[in-house]
């Protein structure tokens, strides 16, 4: 069965921010323990400004009652510098063999300035992406699409990019 699971964060400057996966579980708490250990693998891209609050795991199109939450502690384990724009995101393409849009995730990491050298992620922090997104494809976690086809395969794009938040995405710049 599917679930929607959503993982909450705080950066240093108070804003609130989440990335959102589908799990393929058994159970609603299968699901919840699906997303502690994919936070705890996401606090290895996040800076130490950014502060894992929550897990909320839910069943997509059911009762609003059918939900668990759990609070979890821990920041991200990357040096922070001086603040980075919430709007600079790694960016995850995924496959999950099937054609679901859209194939990618976004991950607002807040780490230093110093991890970026021109346009793109430095080397050894770009090692660090990696280990991430092959963790997410072939760790065992159960990360699908909404239609239940499990992740592949993840790459994390070498250039850093722009999320560009509130707008649709027909109307976004490349």
């Amino acid at each position: 069965m599917v679930f929607g699971v959503t993982i909450e964060k705080t950066s240093s400057l108070n804003v609130n921010f989440n990335n959102r996966y589908w799990v393929n579980t058994a159970t609603l708490g299968d699901a919840v323990r699906a997303g502690i250990d994919i936070a705890t693998l996401e606090m290895d891209i996040f800076g130490n400004s950014v502060n894992f609050k929550n897990v909320h795991a839910w069943i997509p199109g059911s009762n609003p009652n059918q939900f668990a939450n759990v609070a979890i502690t821990g920041d991200g384990l990357q040096p922070s510098g001086p603040p980075m724009a919430s709007f600079i995101v790694a960016k995850m393409i995924i496959n999950t063999g099937a054609a679901t849009y859209p194939n990618y995730k976004s991950y607002r990491v807040q780490v230093d300035p110093s991890f970026i050298y021109g346009h793109k992620w430095t080397n050894l922090y770009q090692l660090t992406l990696n280990a991430f997104a092959s963790d997410i494809a072939n760790g065992g976690y159960q990360i699908s699409d909404r239609n239940g086809n499990l992740i592949t395969s993840a790459q994390v794009d070498t250039i850093y990019h722009c999320n560009q938040e509130g707008k649709a995405w027909y109307n976004r710049t490349p």
